[in-house]
């Protein structure tokens, strides 16, 4: 009899441990977007805002979605058995604020699955936005016309006065596909294109450059979740026209002053030494 309730009491403790397990990963990530169209000069004000959420759990079956809400406003989150993640774009910041408020805690919930209807409240902190990035010296003109033959290297300015945890550098085709993406320093002061990449991309096609500046930490979080490492991410994207010559440049096309978002995915590791993947896998 000793021994079982010794059992009874080992699995109590385990119990809770497991549930919380099942959720690996949690952050919410706010993003100013920028366009850079002319040499050696930052951009102007955003032309768009972002709220996006991300949540990862431990198996197939933890949850079929998530909601991340701060009263009537909801993010959707969707993906795959084990990878969730939305956003909400906004056309001020203004809105985004009214529907997001820093300094306050959003709350994701899960939905279906073996966790379906746990939450957690994630605190976001006020304001907190690092630098704006840019090209420096002719960067914007040697976008549009880089040579395959020959690797580039971009030299990278930045406004403000912010607090930046990492930057990196990204470059998507016209289908909005991350076809290349390096993360950097927050001192990051250049990025380099190799010829065997810049190789890859077909003459005449105009690719999407972005260049993103993080501040990103780690949060207390309080509920069904709070065994998960998470973030809390303010974040700025420029973004930019790329082209590889020989065929000729014809000007900038909408499609690059349309900003994707840029997430800081953080890998399962404990706070403050996770390592940075630039990028997303979720599509827009």
């Amino acid at each position: 009899m000793k021994a079982l309730r010794g059992f009874s009491v080992l699995v109590l403790l385990l119990s809770p441990l497991s549930v919380h397990a099942q959720v690996t990963y949690l952050a919410v990530e706010k993003t100013q977007f920028y366009n850079q169209t002319a040499n050696n000069t930052a951009p102007g004000a955003p032309y768009s805002y972002s709220v996006y959420a991300v949540v990862d759990t431990a198996s197939s079956g933890d949850a079929n979605s998530f909601t991340l809400s701060d009263g009537p406003s909801i993010v959707n989150l969707f993906g795959s058995s084990t990878s969730f993640g939305g956003y909400n774009y906004y056309g001020t910041k203004a809105a985004m604020d009214a529907a997001f408020p820093s300094g306050g805690a959003f709350t994701f919930t899960a939905n279906g699955g073996s966790l379906g209807g746990e939450s957690d409240s994630l605190p976001v902190r006020p304001d907190n936005y690092g630098r704006e990035m840019y090209l420096t010296g002719t960067g914007i003109s040697d976008a549009m016309n880089l040579n395959s033959s020959s690797g580039h290297t971009f030299d990278i300015g930045y406004t403000g006065t912010g607090l930046s945890t990492s930057t990196c550098f990204a470059i998507l085709n016209s289908s909005n596909q991350f076809i290349y993406d390096v993360s950097g320093t927050a001192a990051q002061s250049s990025y380099a294109l190799s010829s065997a990449f810049l190789e890859t991309l077909a003459p005449g096609e105009q690719y999407r450059g972005e260049l993103v500046d993080f501040n990103d930490v780690g949060v207390l979080t309080h509920g069904s979740f709070s065994g998960a490492p998470n973030s809390d991410v303010f974040a700025q994207s420029t973004t930019f026209c790329i082209e590889v010559v020989p065929e000729p440049s014809v000007g900038v096309m909408i499609f690059c002053g349309l900003g994707l978002l840029i997430f800081l995915k953080a890998r399962r590791m404990p706070i403050g030494s996770r390592g940075v993947v630039c990028g997303t896998k979720y599509p827009r």
